[in-house]
C-alpha cells in the first residue's frame, strides 16, 4: 500500500493511525541511520514479513520499490 498526496495533509498521521495495534516498523528516510537499514532492501524486508514496514520519505531510497516488484 501506498498513501500519496501532496505535502503538509497527514500522511504520515494516517500511517501511524494504521500502524496502530499491530508490529510496526516506522523508517524515516531522511534519517541516515533508518536509510543504511534498507543497504540490502530484499534482505531486510525478507526478514520482516511479519511486521507492517513503513518507509517515510521513500523518494530518498526507491530501491525498496524494486526489490518489492520482485526486479533483480
Amino acid at each position: 500500500m501506498a498513501i500519496i498526496g501532496p505535502r503538509q495533509v497527514g500522511k504520515r498521521t494516517l500511517a501511524h493511525e494504521i500502524a496502530e495495534g499491530r508490529t510496526s516498523i516506522y523508517l524515516d528516510l531522511e534519517d541516515s541511520a533508518d536509510k543504511e537499514k534498507l543497504a540490502d532492501p530484499k534482505l531486510y524486508l525478507n526478514q520482516r514479513m511479519d511486521k507492517l514496514v513503513i518507509q517515510d520519505e521513500i523518494y530518498r531510497a526507491p530501491a525498496p520499490f524494486e526489490a518489492l516488484s520482485g526486479d533483480p
